[in-house]
Formats: C-alpha cells, sequence, structure tokens
C-alpha cells in the first residue's frame, strides 16, 4: 500500500517513535513534508488505516510425522503453504522490483569468478533441469 520505500520508512519511523496521533497530524501538516516528499495518507488515521490493511504474517501448518529412522517418537512437522507464501511475496509491495523470474549468471568485476549467492543465479537453473524459456518463482 505505500508509494515509495521511502514512504514506508516514513511510515515505519512515525509508528515507532511513541509520539501522540495529534503529533503525527502536526507534522504530516507541514509544508516541509508535501514539499519534499510524496505520501499517500494525511493524517495519523489514514496512515494507521494503511498499516492496518498490510498483509500480516502467513499462519504456520503443522503435521505429525514419523522418521524412518525413529519409528516410535513422532515429530511435529511446522510448515508454510507453499502456495500462499508465493502469494504473499507478490502481494507484498516491499519485494516490487526485487524478484528474479529468470535464471541468470553474474560475475566478480575479473569478469571470470562465476558469482553464486541467490538461487537465480546458481548453475543448476542454467543447465538440464529446466529449458532456456523456463521463468523461476
Amino acid at each position: 500500500p505505500w508509494v515509495s520505500e521511502e514512504e514506508w520508512d516514513l511510515a515505519q519511523w512515525l509508528m515507532s517513535v511513541h509520539i501522540s496521533q495529534a503529533a503525527i497530524d502536526r507534522f504530516l501538516k507541514l509544508p516541509w513534508v508535501h514539499t519534499n516528499t510524496t505520501i499517500s495518507f494525511m493524517s495519523e488515521k489514514q496512515l494507521h488505516a494503511k498499516v492496518q490493511s498490510m498483509p500480516g504474517s502467513l499462519p504456520w501448518l503443522s503435521a505429525e510425522i514419523t522418521l524412518k529412522d525413529a519409528p516410535n517418537e513422532p515429530q511435529s512437522l511446522r510448515y508454510h503453504n507453499p502456495l500462499e507464501c508465493v502469494t504473499y511475496l507478490f502481494q507484498n509491495p516491499l519485494f516490487k522490483g526485487h524478484m528474479d523470474f529468470s535464471p541468470k549468471q553474474v560475475y566478480m568485476a575479473d569478469g571470470k569468478t562465476w558469482l553464486y549467492h541467490e538461487m537465480a543465479l546458481g548453475g543448476f537453473t542454467h543447465h538440464k533441469f529446466f529449458p532456456n524459456s523456463s521463468q523461476i518463482v
């Protein structure tokens, strides 16, 4: 629900400094705020409504499983629904512009050393497992 990362930073700050609603409203009415930033809320009430509309965390699911090596010791497996995770990521404005959908190769400054630090940069995504036209989520 935020216009920009800067607006999100401002919202986080306003919600964390423990000042009154009236003080937030006075701050938001300052001419400086409107000439130096673009914000989509004009009052503490609107800010609070935007914060409340943000996606919350996903619920944990659990299942009892039995491991082959310990058949008499049931284990509790906690997990998230993978489809809900993907939906959450795509709906979360914090991730807008920060997701990769295609594998790519990134090299160090020397132009020879392949950099591996995220899944889309890993060699396995470039070779036999997926066709060249594949997208990774």
